[in-house]
């Protein structure tokens, strides 16, 4: 096998090696190519807003990271029962939200 062959064989190998790497998606990217619970309900719309603040809450974090924790601080007048609905911001097949617990 002469020189310029090999040479030729080795940049053939790193071309497609690096193109392999660049072709792989970030876990970001995968992350928000998931469609399982995507919705656009994470938007608050007029009619199920607590105009007389029969609900008000908000959480110890704006972000927090795997493995990391928040906290929520609700008050509801009167005592009643809520559900919390914890969504991902991302972009989910352009739904803006996923629904993660």
């Amino acid at each position: 096998m002469s020189q310029v062959t090999f040479l030729l064989m080795f940049v053939a190998l790193v071309f497609v090696n690096t193109l392999s790497i660049f072709a792989q998606q970030n876990p970001i990217q995968i992350e928000n190519a998931r469609t399982d619970g995507a919705s656009n309900n994470w938007q608050i719309r007029g009619t199920v807003a607590a105009w007389n603040r029969e609900i008000e809450g908000y959480a110890s974090k704006t972000s927090v990271n795997l493995g990391e924790t928040i906290s929520f601080h609700v008050s509801v007048n009167p005592t009643q029962l809520f559900k919390i609905e914890i969504y991902r911001m991302g972009w989910y097949g352009g739904y803006g939200g996923r629904l993660v617990y």
